[in-house]
């Protein structure tokens, strides 16, 4: 399990490692724009609190940490290497975290009481494998949590979703070797939300589990450490027996989709993540064969690509919208499907990076607009001609400077 291989202590007191966590796509979580529909990470320049390792009240004393016998332990940079393990430091902002709460309140006015709104904020592995000796090196996720939700509408529902992960911290919920969650992890997320939003959650045992094996994810990349490199991953993901259909929409086309299966089975090696909803894309709609009249639509980075699946046992419609690629009318969106549940899923540092938060924000007032075609160029007349020159890359074209299969930073999404 992750918290029983990967997690460690080291024989340094963390007062050396006190820093601001340069995020990736942990919102991409953080993340920046460019996409990546092969690991579904992004990643982002923006560190997720302007200070390093801005305190916060409370303390991640009351978690049980894993043994701790002082060894095999490292810090590169963002990253705190314990035993093989890769685990993201979070740094919280008491600031970010106000103006995402501002953010969602200002959603839920925006709906008013037509639509449900729902919030669910996703820890990282760092909070429960993080030997206690080096608490200091990152900011305790739940107090962080709690003054969230406590300055959002109360009509906004939140999910508890750190009691349910807490609670099976023991099993494979996060990779070694990449910053995102494993399915399992999302699993005990999905049963938080179900029991927030009144439905039965599928049972785990129900459902055919496979598995992608050697998996080596984006913590690896960034910090190349041998102990990571021997001790890969793997990725296990759930098949959904109900009947649906998949559509996916990308970037530069958001009203002609192609119909694709729910998972990308065939992904592989370091790209497995991607299995889940093939990556990010800007909208995933699913339709199943539950005619149940329920619709709802997920704001999401790549940490919700492995949640969304499950979701599908509930709803008749699911509509996967990932908060940096979208490019409609967000509201006038919910509208015309006839959607009325609206769930924001963030990791923790998403919440707590400017970037991520000012992209849920854009949604409800941004309008498509179709990229400009390139000119076409004049043709060239053989004894005219002259060595073809290399062009500028600000030529390019935003679909192609920012496409899905771009790769992005690794980390938090």
């Amino acid at each position: 399990s992750a918290a029983s291989s990967g997690n460690a202590s080291s024989s340094e007191s963390a007062s050396s490692g006190n820093t601001s966590s340069s995020e990736s796509a942990a919102s991409s979580g953080n993340a920046s724009s460019s996409e990546s529909a092969s690991s579904g990470n992004a990643s982002s320049s923006e560190s997720a609190a302007s200070s390093a390792n801005a305190s916060s009240s409370g303390s991640a004393s009351s978690i049980p940490a894993p043994s701790d016998d002082a060894s095999n332990w490292e810090r590169q940079g963002p990253i705190f290497i314990y035993k093989g393990e890769g685990l993201s430091i979070f740094s919280a902002s008491e600031s970010m975290s106000a103006y995402y709460a501002q953010t969602l309140n200002a959603w839920q006015e925006r709906m008013g009481d037509g639509v449900t709104v729902y919030n669910l904020i996703i820890p990282t592995s760092i909070e429960f494998y993080l030997p206690e000796r080096y608490r200091s090196v990152t900011s305790p996720q739940k107090p962080n949590i709690e003054n969230i939700y406590s300055q959002l509408d109360p009509r906004i529902k939140t999910v508890d979703a750190y009691s349910a992960i807490q609670a099976h911290a023991d099993e494979y919920l996060y990779f070694r070797t990449d910053h995102h969650w494993t399915g399992l992890g999302a699993y005990y997320a999905y049963t938080a939300f179900c029991d927030t939003a009144g439905l039965r959650p599928a049972a785990l045992d129900s459902l055919e589990q496979r598995t992608l094996p050697d998996f080596v994810g984006t913590l690896y990349k960034e910090a190349q450490d041998s102990q990571m490199l021997k001790n890969p991953d793997h990725v296990d993901y759930w098949l959904m027996p109900v009947e649906h259909t998949v559509t996916q929409f990308r970037r530069g086309s958001p009203f002609y989709g192609i119909e694709v299966p729910l998972l990308g089975e065939y992904a592989k090696g370091g790209n497995s993540y991607s299995v889940f909803l093939h990556g990010d894309y800007p909208l995933t709609k699913i339709v199943t064969g539950s005619k149940n009249g329920r619709k709802i639509a997920m704001v999401k980075e790549s940490f919700g690509n492995a949640f969304a699946p499950f979701l599908v046992n509930n709803y008749e419609e699911v509509y996967v919208v990932d908060q940096r690629y979208f490019e409609l009318n967000l509201p006038a969106f919910l509208e015309e499907n006839g959607i009325h549940e609206l769930l924001f899923i963030n990791n923790i540092f998403a919440a707590n990076t400017r970037v991520r938060i000012n992209e849920i924000s854009r949604l409800m007032t941004q309008v498509w607009s179709p990229p400009e075609p390139e000119p076409e160029s004049e043709p060239e007349s053989e004894s005219e001609s002259e060595p073809e020159t290399k062009k500028n890359s600000s030529s390019k074209t935003r679909r192609e400077k920012d496409t899905p299969q771009e790769k992005e930073r690794p980390k938090e999404d």
